[in-house]
């Protein structure tokens, strides 16, 4: 788990000592637009990258993160917002060097986001994303099954998923495609012969090393023979990770069809324990799809000490949805040991169902990490003042706070040390609130009292 890194000149501390070992950490990264926080995350992705790299890296770069014990056994990248910055590699809009660092890192870094997406149905994408994720590490990692399905049958799902693919590319094109013996120089014949569909996997397969397109042809030629048969059905249940039509089990390349675009999602069919008949996730709310696909990516990649990153989970997300994501987030991987999840947000919802043990807000403006027991099961009102320093107009708990103090000095009462406390944070509030604002003007009021009486 990562207790702190060097971070534009300053130390950067993610928890406190008070922690009970073994269990999982939660770090909340809070602070403005601009302060920092997905460049943060961004950089203890890189700096863990290259510290299980070592080969070539500047001993500077070693030195930038304490870790309690040990670099992470992985990391899991995970983000709904097209504006993320964590490494993406080869994928379109991915930096030159993200290249260069994830060389050799495949089975340590695992990117669940938007970026890199080809479609312009980002929603289908991502979901075809997560779903290629969780196949590819079931075929490679049989004994992961039981932590997928656990997932869903404490999400509330009966232990299965039911994936329909599609192909758009004629069986003879595909076939042309995958017996070309020389890809780079055939690629512009099959490309002016090509629908659309064949020519996004030749526009794919262009932009990767010949190495991937190898790997991409043998699949081809594994499941040409299906592609066209209504397209391939995948059943993940206990029984293991079937070709629904043949029940024989999906073989590894199996994901690379996916990822290079030659199958394409058709349905993602779950069935829930108080219906009976399946459920179609396109059906599903949006808050919904982005809390299950997450939970699933998650699933298919942690392991006991895995740095799981996450940059505002929030959006797309209803208040409602976002109290119940961090609550399922802490509860669903609960039985993994030494997990560290940094999560960047703007969501007092995400802040206010924080547990009290092993849960940190970390204020990156002011280089601050708070114990979240302090600040959880609050209200919006309240974390909007005292953790993102953005109350609002008329925040009601401010308001409740100053009349209250107002009332007892009235009455000729002491003003006790957390209401002097409470104060002085107010106080410093006052430039981002509005004259009119009556938190203002009751402030105004107070400062005036407390001068008359000559407190502080």
């Amino acid at each position: 788990m990562i207790h702190s890194c060097e971070f534009q000149g300053k130390t950067i501390k993610f928890y406190n000592d008070n922690v009970v070992d073994g269990r999982n950490i939660f770090t909340t990264i809070v602070g403005k637009n601009g302060s920092g926080k997905s460049r943060l995350l961004r950089h203890l992705i890189t700096t863990c990258i290259n510290l299980y790299k070592q080969a070539g890296v500047p001993v500077t770069l070693l030195e930038s993160i304490n870790a309690s014990q040990e670099i992470p056994s992985n990391i899991i990248a995970l983000s709904t917002s097209p504006f993320d910055r964590f490494p993406i590699g080869n994928m379109i809009g991915g930096a030159r060097e993200d290249a260069s660092l994830l060389n050799d890192v495949q089975g340590y870094y695992y990117y669940h986001g938007l970026r890199g997406l080809y479609s312009s149905n980002l929603s289908i994408s991502f979901m075809t994303r997560i779903i290629g994720g969780v196949i590819k590490a079931l075929t490679s990692d049989n004994g992961r099954l039981g932590t997928v399905l656990d997932v869903l049958d404490y999400l509330g799902y009966h232990k299965n998923i039911r994936a329909r693919f599609i192909c758009g590319i004629t069986s003879s094109m595909l076939t042309q495609l995958a017996f070309s013996e020389d890809f780079m120089g055939d690629r512009e014949k099959l490309y002016n012969r090509g629908g659309a569909d064949l020519k996004r996997v030749i526009g794919r397969l262009e932009e990767m090393p010949n190495s991937y397109r190898v790997a991409v042809f043998d699949a081809i030629k594994n499941y040409v023979g299906d592609l066209h048969k209504g397209g391939i059905e995948v059943s993940i249940s206990v029984d293991g990770t079937l070709n629904a039509m043949t029940n024989c089990p999906i073989e590894g390349n199996f994901a690379l069809l996916m990822e290079s675009g030659v199958l394409r999602l058709r349905d993602l069919v779950l069935h829930k324990k108080n219906l009976e008949k399946g459920f179609r996730i396109s059906d599903a709310s949006s808050g919904e799809q982005c809390v299950l696909l997450a939970m699933l990516g998650i699933a298919s990649r942690i392991t006991d000490g895995s740095l799981i990153c996450i940059d505002e989970p929030e959006i797309c997300l209803h208040p409602e949805w976002q109290e119940r994501y961090i609550k399922l987030l802490i509860s669903t991987f609960r039985e993994f040991k030494s997990c560290h999840f940094i999560i960047a947000t703007h969501s007092p919802q995400i802040i206010s169902r924080l547990e009290d043990v092993n849960c940190f807000i970390l204020d990156l403006q002011h280089n601050l990490v708070m114990n979240a027991g302090d600040y959880s099961r609050r209200s919006a009102d309240f974390q909007l003042a005292h953790v993102f320093g953005a109350p609002g107009y008329k925040n009601e708990y401010l308001m409740r706070e100053l009349l209250a103090v107002i009332g007892k000095l009235s009455a000729g009462l002491e003003m006790a040390e957390d209401k002097k406390e409470m104060f002085r944070r107010l106080v410093a509030l006052k430039p981002v609130l509005e004259p009119s604002d009556p938190v203002y003007q009751l402030t105004q009021l107070l400062e005036e009292a407390l001068g008359d009486t000559g407190d502080e």
